[in-house]
């Protein structure tokens, strides 16, 4: 999905869809981060982590927070740009590609929402 976006992004001149490639990109590092995270949180304490490492899945949750804001901010400064001068857009090449982008989106939020007591897993899905 992440290439065709890529793809079609730029083929299109589509800010959704380049914006949305953006998106999945802080996914899939979400994703591996905040598996990393839920492994790491579960190590025992020891003597350089007396109280365990619990707080790493909150480290992740921020790192998540923030590439966020920097992918909407990117986002901001795109679209002033577009508003001053449009580009022409290729409507079909974008909304196909938009609409099996949020096939998988959905697919994935599926796969994850369950009723989980851990913030990072929660962080991942509404990143999602």
């Amino acid at each position: 999905m992440l290439l065709s976006e890529v793809i079609g992004g730029y083929v299109s001149n589509s800010l959704a869809l380049i914006s949305d490639e953006g998106h999945m990109v802080t996914d899939v590092m979400a994703i591996s981060l905040g598996l990393l995270a839920f492994i790491i949180s579960r190590r025992s304490p020891n003597k350089n982590a007396t109280f365990g490492y619990g707080r790493v899945g909150l480290l992740a949750a921020l790192i998540n927070g923030v590439s966020l804001l920097g992918i909407a901010l990117y986002i901001f400064y795109e679209s002033y740009e577009r508003l001053v001068s449009p580009p022409e857009i290729k409507l079909s090449v974008m909304l196909s590609i938009a609409a099996l982008g949020l096939a998988g989106n959905l697919l994935m939020v599926v796969i994850l929402d369950h009723e989980h007591d851990d913030l990072n897993i929660k962080s991942v899905c509404l990143h999602l």
